[in-house]
């Protein structure tokens, strides 16, 4: 046979699809039944604060390396300046990272477009979000509680004063990230906080060494009066965040859908 037909014919029959094979289709879909009823089952039998918990396990480890590091060289300035109460000023602009660091957590169902993905389980996108605000929160009140103890050990200040001083800057942070956050949902939106964290922590740091008189004890009065704006502002948003949840939801799938795809 000639070379020209043989390779016709290859042609034509390489076209040709390879028979269905019936029983590995079969195969196939029965594993893959047993898989998504363990997973709906465990699903089901998860409690609320078992999944709480769990959700550690979904924030990147680079976050609390950035936390720990953060601490780590906040104690290091204290132990190597002792009596200089300028540290003071140099610590509250440092903390504002703890936030910055977790900023990516919070949008990252936005900005990575995996809002539909995290709907499509028992616990709402609300829930998930939530959860990972308090996880985040919680880190941040044990480590801003660490140094300010830690500060009245190595300097003569009050535990109250020291709270103060170093709450003030990182809720002032916490605050405009929420508030991007809740007006961005771009890719961009994370540089923004960061960009808007780093100008506060440069405006604390410049305030502590120009303006010392800041830190005195007279001024106390004027520290818990902006801790307590920061605070409300703080909360404001983080409800605004929860609430633009359900605008998300509304966008990815319709109330039907949504309750087709939440297991129950």
């Amino acid at each position: 046979m000639k070379n020209s037909l043989k390779n016709h014919l290859k042609i034509i029959y390489g076209d040709i699809p390879l028979p269905f094979d019936h029983k590995n289709m079969d195969d196939t879909i029965f594993k893959a039944r047993q898989i998504m009823t363990a997973l709906v089952h465990a699903d089901n039998n998860i409690s609320f604060w078992e999944f709480f918990w769990r959700q550690l396990r979904f924030i990147k480890k680079e976050v609390w390396a950035i936390q720990f590091g953060t601490i780590l060289f906040c104690g290091f300035l204290l132990f190597y300046s002792p009596g200089k109460k300028d540290v003071i000023g140099q610590i509250a602009a440092l903390l504002p990272l703890c936030f910055i660091a977790g900023t990516g957590e919070l949008s990252k169902a936005f900005v990575n477009q995996t809002a539909e993905m995290e709907m499509a389980a028992r616990f709402t996108l609300q829930q998930v979000l939530l959860s990972r605000i308090t996880l985040l929160g919680l880190a941040d009140l044990l480590l801003l509680s660490f140094i300010s103890i830690l500060t009245t050990c190595y300097l003569e200040i009050s535990l109250i004063y020291a709270f103060m001083y170093f709450c003030v800057p990182f809720l002032i942070t916490s605050f405009t990230c929420l508030f991007i956050l809740n007006h961005v949902r771009t890719k961009e939106c994370n540089y923004y906080c960061a960009a808007a964290g780093m100008a506060i922590m440069m405006i604390s740091f410049y305030a502590s060494q120009k303006i010392p008189v800041l830190y005195t004890s007279s001024l106390i009065g004027a520290w818990y009066l902006l801790f307590a704006a920061a605070l409300s502002g703080v909360l404001i948003e983080c409800m605004a965040f929860v609430k633009n949840c359900k605008k998300i939801c509304c966008k990815y799938l319709l109330p039907k859908e949504v309750t087709l795809w939440n297991l129950h």
